[in-house]
Order: structure tokens, then sequence, then C-alpha cells
């Protein structure tokens, strides 16, 4: 498709709106296929219209809830917001990756559950159905022979979707290929900076697995062999090495919705409370990496910002080390998936993770991000990457080939695109430790840098699976 090759050439078209219709589940109440409220859950989708065999499942992110007082007002919200999508809201634009993807088949499920799609039970008079809607629906869509499911979500939906992911196999017929679209949710075992302020990310994820007490996949579950430490395959720090389908994983690395909840505040920040956003944005970088390590494709700009995949204008233009959302996305698309039965060394990588280290310093930021953050220390960082980049520079001798400077051994997809007889053809290959480089003084754009793996040893490696281990996963609907 057309949309396709423009994307990976850098060519981006105009965003443009993709129209979603309603459905409810049949006999909803019945089957407890409900809000939290009682009412009837239901999705909204859209039909390729070229025969496409790929669908795209979104979960929405919406804020979840863990104990008595938070689910509490979690209803209480969902009550004044709840009307019927069937006459009010029968249909839902979206944009960001909808356009992208507007040819495929598409699916946009609303989150009036409150339990970041883990939950199938009831408590204090309030329904927790977001894993039985999810499942419920992958077993009810009509896939066809060879089909690729998408399943994907923003903030609590891409942790929700993280945790289903090596679960779906069961649930849909044989040959279907699985891969995971996480946006923002990468959250860390973070201490509050003030403790008496809230509750802490973590907190909040060891009582919603009390409360909502989804399965977990033994991959996880064999590596917290203490049970006190179960939720952390909940937690996407932790969980997120053992997740065993292939994913694509977007993170700002100053993620504004754990730092607005760990310190209580918006910038700007002060002193203390740049500290702390730096030792968040390395351990955000470390989760990315070992992610990458493992053979999934990351993308993670040095952005303040929190979600972007359903952005009408961020998932097409924010980007990490000069290339796109957009762009990564698609060229991960186009390869193979990673898989736990291969070689990790013979897994294409792909990562595009901004390399700066002061707060929000990313040159491909949205336009909204904070511009009034220490821009002394943001010039002074980016000088250095030129002092960097003139001290690799060879002399007027050695100049006698177009510049090449070898960053890594981490390969660089070439992407070519060409039409021929009405069709497009999408060619990658890789060219492994070469990057392209361009004069400081022609330099119009950023050059495209794919950040090199840092090796991980120790306590810090990625887990590898066990490929002897036999599994297929227990449904608990």
């Amino acid at each position: 498709m057309l949309l396709l090759g423009l994307l990976l050439i850098g060519g981006l078209p105009t965003a443009t709106a993709v129209s979603l219709e309603y459905h409810r589940f049949e006999n909803a109440v019945e089957r407890n296929l409900v809000c939290t409220d009682g009412t009837p859950a239901g999705y909204y989708s859209k039909e390729s219209e070229s025969g496409s065999n790929t669908w795209y499942i979104h979960l929405q992110g919406r804020p979840w809830c863990y104990d008595y007082e938070s689910c509490k007002k979690r209803a209480d919200i969902d009550q004044v917001e709840t009307t019927d999508p069937t006459t009010n809201f029968p249909t839902l634009e979206k944009f960001g990756i909808f356009d992208v993807l507007q040819q495929d088949n598409l699916i946009y499920v609303p989150d009036c559950s409150g339990d970041a799609w883990l939950g199938n039970t009831s408590r204090w008079g309030h329904n927790f159905r977001g894993r039985a809607i999810v499942h419920v629906l992958l077993q009810e869509l009509p896939f066809q022979e060879n089909s690729t499911v998408l399943l994907a979500g923003c903030s609590a939906g891409a942790r929700g979707a993280m945790v289903h992911l090596d679960f779906l196999r069961p649930l849909l017929p044989p040959g279907i290929s699985v891969r995971g679209v996480l946006d923002s949710p990468a959250w860390q075992d973070l201490p509050l900076h003030d403790p008496q302020q809230g509750t802490s990310l973590a907190e909040q994820t060891r009582l919603a697995y009390e409360l909502f007490s989804p399965p977990i996949s033994p991959w996880c579950q064999s590596a917290f062999a203490n049970q006190t430490d179960t939720w952390k395959c909940l937690f996407a720090e932790y969980a997120l090495p053992h997740v065993q389908e292939d994913y694509f994983l977007f993170s700002y690395l100053d993620d504004s919705f754990q730092l607005h909840t760990d310190l209580n505040t918006k910038p700007p920040f002060g002193p203390n409370q740049l500290t702390f956003a730096r030792s968040l944005a390395a351990r955000i970088n470390h989760t990315i990496m070992a992610a990458a390590a493992a053979g999934k494709a990351v993308h993670a700009p040095a952005c303040y910002g929190h979600g972007v995949i359903e952005h009408f204008d961020h998932f097409e233009n924010v980007s990490a080390a000069g290339v796109t959302v957009a762009q990564l996305f698609v060229a991960w698309l186009s390869q193979p998936m990673a898989n736990s039965t291969l070689s990790p060394h013979a897994i294409p990588k792909q990562a595009a993770v901004d390399r700066c280290t002061t707060f929000n310093c990313g040159r491909g930021c949205p336009a909204h991000s904070p511009s009034f953050v220490h821009k002394q220390e943001q010039e002074r960082d980016r000088e250095h990457e030129d002092e960097q980049q003139e001290e690799e520079e060879p002399s007027d001798d050695e100049e006698k080939e177009p510049r090449r400077v070898i960053k890594s051994t981490l390969p660089m997809w070439l992407l070519a695109v060409f039409s021929a007889s009405g069709g497009l053809i999408v060619l990658t290959g890789s060219v492994s430790g070469y990057i392209l480089y361009k004069r400081r003084q022609e330099r119009a754009a950023f050059d495209k840098i794919y950040m090199p793996l840092t090796p991980l040893d120790g306590d810090d490696a990625p887990y590898w699976p066990n490929n002897s281990l036999q599994f297929s996963p227990t449904l608990e609907l």
C-alpha cells in the first residue's frame, strides 16, 4: 500500500480521521461482558475494504482502580460519563496508528471496566470484567486463515495487552500470528518523592493483583519464585523481559504520567525533582534496552509526555534519534516476528533511542513539550554530541569516499520502495554497523542513528526464555 511506502521513505501524508462503528456484545449482561455499573460493553470496528488479513485491536487506556477508594472514584466517573454509544456515539473517529493502518481491520475497545483489562470479578457492587471482554472479543472476531493479530494499547491499555499477549494463541484459530503494540506501559518501581502524597505505582499494582487475580504466564512466574512477588508480572519494568510474543514498545524517557504520580506536580521542576526525573529516565532506558536486547522493536524519545499512537500528529512526527515512531513501526511490521524458538542473535533488532541526558532534551519532541527546562544544559549536551562527531570525521587526506562511521554492531534497516503494475513492494535489508553521516553545515534534518545496545551482564542480563519449556496457558474467564 502506498501509505506504507511513503512512511518508509520519510514522506508522511496529512493525517486523516478513520471512522469506526460501534457494536454491542450480544447477550452482554447474561455473559458478564459489562462495564463497572453493569451496563453492556461493546467495541468500535472498521473492516478492511481491501481484504487485509491484519487485525489491529486497541485497548483503551484510562486510570485503573486497585482498592475500595480508587474503585469507588472510578465507578463514580464511569457513572457520570456513561451514555448509550448505540444512540449517542454510534461512530468514533481515530487518528495516529489508525490512519497508518486504515487499510487493515481496526478494532477499538473502550475501557469501561476500570481494571486495565485484567479482571473478571465483582467487588463492592462494581463489575471488573476487562479480561472477559478481551477474551470473548478475540474468540468472536472473524479472523481469516494466516491472519496477523496486533494487540495494542496505550498506558493502562498497553499494560493489559502486555499481560494478555502470551495467552492469546489458545483463543485463536491455528496459524494466526500474534504481535503486540505497547505504548507507554513502562512503569518503574520507584518510591514517591513524598510518600504522604498518594500510592506508588508499584503498590497500586500489588493491590490490583490481589483484587483482580489475573492469570500469570509461567515464564514470568518462574522468574519470581516468591509468591509475594508475583504482582511484578503485571509491572512492566519486571514483566516485559518475560513476554514471549513479539512486540513494538514505545515510551517517552521522561514519562509525564509517572513523573506526575511520583512528584505530585508538573514542570517546571526544581533541582531535586530534576534529579528524580533523571533517575526515572535511566530506569526507563534500561527497560527499553533490555527489550531491544531480547529482539523487540523499541522507540524512546527523550521527551516529557505520555502516549503517542492515538495522537493525530505525534505518531507520524515525534522522533527519537531522527526516526519517527511511524517509520520504525512500519519497518518492524514488515519484518519477521521475534520468536523465542530462534536464537536471540538471529532476531533483527530495531531500536531508536535518544542519547541526550538532560530533561526533555530530545530533538524530536512533541510541539507541546515544555520549552522552559534547562535549555543551556540541552545545548551543552548537543554541543558535546557535535564534538564527538567532529572527532570522528576523517582528515582531508583520508576523505576519498563518502563519509561513513561505524557506530555500533546494531543493524540499520535500509528501506526501498517501488511500485510496479499497481502494486507496492517493500524491500528491506540490513547493513550491520553503518549509518549515514552528513556534514554539520549541510544537515537540515537529524541523522538517523540506531542506538547501540549496551551489553548487560550478571543480574542486569536480559531474560532469555527456556525453549524447552512447553506451555499452553489455561484460560480463566
